[in-house]
């Protein structure tokens, strides 16, 4: 079994194209089978509506930022994704304008995701 799985981590601003370049990903890059780990800070997912038209798999965290209030979503909706690794090619985690992706990176380098 593999014991990887792509992963890319979009981040940027409010406003900085980030659920832009996750549509022209979906719909035009050659990954294979997605998973979108969406981030909003409100309580309602806003960005996974204009997602709905495309083919990939949603894991939506809201109400908070991945990484510091809603983390602990964030490495259950990881493994939940590791766990059904064989249904996707790539991973990618879309976060709020508000978060910090270096607290993101290190869950990604640590040992308690495997």
């Amino acid at each position: 079994m593999n014991n990887k799985l792509s992963l890319t981590l979009l981040t940027g601003f409010l406003g900085a194209g980030k659920t832009t370049l996750l549509q022209g990903l979906v719909k035009h890059f050659e990954m294979g089978r997605i998973a979108v780990i969406e981030n909003e800070f409100g309580p309602v997912g806003v960005d996974s509506a204009s997602l709905s038209s495309l083919t990939y798999t949603l894991f939506d965290i809201n109400d908070g930022c991945v990484c510091c209030s809603v983390k602990h979503q964030l490495k259950s909706a990881l493994l939940d994704v590791w766990n059904q690794r064989k249904d996707f090619d790539h991973v990618v985690i879309e976060t709020t304008g508000l978060a910090d992706p270096s607290p993101i990176l290190k869950l990604l380098e640590s040992d308690t995701l495997s």
